[in-house]
């Protein structure tokens, strides 16, 4: 995917390193998105660390409330068993990078799936932090199992190696069924940092 100067999407997602869980707010198969930043505004940082911060404060706090819910990472629909594959972020060459896969687990799943994967970090401007999604795969019909062919990825080139925190968003669809809620998330802190908001 090429980087481009446009307004990023910003998702409402509830960010549990390596946990699936429900979405409730879906508008064309995307997050229903919070206003990101202004395209010029430079009053803000990249959060550096996750664990014990506001955004992971306010991840669990709707969670408590009962606005999202976990979901079993082994998903049923339509007699179809499956996982939703994503990997930790990760710098991959002079780019972060956020691959996406699905695990077949029974006979009864479609040969191929609908994978879609989305790169974001999370950026905070006085008391509200959110997730900037900095790059998107195409969503690809792809056989189970992922590896080299069986996966999308989403990615973004370096401009600094200052530390920020990253997540790897992964939605999968099954042809022939309901578009489920169910997405995962790996959420990892890693030495590779975008520019600023106003630079998508």
């Amino acid at each position: 995917m090429q980087n481009s100067r446009r307004r990023s999407q910003v998702f409402r997602v509830i960010s549990t390193s390596g946990t699936m869980i429900a979405l409730f707010a879906i508008l064309n198969g995307t997050a229903i998105a919070k206003e990101p930043p202004e395209e010029d505004s430079n009053d803000g940082y990249w959060l550096t660390e996750y664990e014990g911060s506001r955004l992971q404060q306010e991840d669990l706090a709707s969670i408590a409330s009962g606005e999202y819910a976990y979901v079993p990472n082994d998903i049923a629909l339509n007699g179809c068993r499956y996982d939703t594959g994503a990997d930790n972020p990760h710098v991959s060459g002079n780019e972060a990078s956020v691959p996406g896969w699905w695990v077949k687990k029974n006979n009864k799943c479609p040969s191929k799936a609908y994978v879609q994967a989305w790169l974001q970090a999370a950026w905070c401007s006085g008391w509200t932090c959110i997730w900037i999604t900095l790059d998107s795969s195409d969503k690809e019909l792809l056989w189970p199992g992922g590896g080299r062919g069986n996966s999308v990825n989403a990615r973004y080139a370096c401009h600094s190696n200052e530390l920020t925190v990253y997540r790897n968003l992964v939605d999968v669809d099954i042809p022939g069924t309901f578009d489920t809620p169910f997405v995962k998330t790996m959420v990892e802190q890693i030495r590779f940092r975008p520019p600023g908001p106003g630079y998508y």
